[in-house]
């Protein structure tokens, strides 16, 4: 049961942080977006599809479980939101600097 609430509290929190990035990166890469209703579901999708993966892969091997979530999820972006691979390139770094700026934050604060 412990499992199951971390579960969702983690597809929660990278659904969240997938919608910033995806909003934030949109800007930068200049791509089209649908509403945001269906926005929201389709992100919904790509991160809870990639952590059920994930986390049912992690038993067996880390490492297979990355490589297979990196690759499914680079699907599902290219599926699910019609982008090409700059436009999903431009997100993960985006996704990647937000994270060291909160990272760095809480550094900061914790120090």
């Amino acid at each position: 049961m412990e499992y199951l609430v971390a579960w969702l509290i983690g597809v929660a929190l990278g659904w969240v942080v997938l919608l910033v990035v995806m909003l934030i990166a949109q800007r930068i890469a200049d791509f089209g977006m649908p509403p945001f209703a269906e926005f929201a579901w389709r992100a919904a999708v790509v991160v809870g599809v990639t952590s059920a993966v994930g986390g049912a892969l992690d038993l067996i091997h880390p490492w297979l479980s990355l490589g297979v979530c990196v690759l499914l999820w680079i699907g599902l972006m290219e599926k699910l939101f019609d982008l090409d691979f700059y436009q999903i390139v431009v997100i993960v770094l985006v996704s990647w600097l937000l994270q060291w700026a909160l990272f760095a934050l809480l550094l900061i604060a914790f120090a």
